[in-house]
């Protein structure tokens, strides 16, 4: 199995979470511009709005999370 990749669903991607405030519920987490492509020059420009979904099953989130809000990694060495 990769480790990049949940079995159940799919890709392991989480909302990068910003501590500056108390707001538990919907906290500020960092957003990709929707009209933004990795391959623009200037890069886009990310920004913080706030959590658009709910808390799941281990405090992960459920479904509802838009996905300019999920951000994942890639771990491992770079091969030619």
């Amino acid at each position: 199995m990769d480790r990049g990749l949940d079995r159940h669903r799919g890709p392991r991607v989480r909302p990068l979470i910003n501590g500056s405030d108390t707001n538990f519920s919907q906290p500020f987490v960092l957003t990709y511009p929707s009209s933004g492509y990795p391959t623009d020059k200037p890069r886009p420009q990310l920004y913080v709005t706030n959590l658009t979904g709910f808390q799941g099953a281990g405090g992960l989130p459920q479904g509802t999370v838009d996905s300019s809000q999920l951000f994942g990694a890639d771990f491992g060495v770079l091969a030619p």
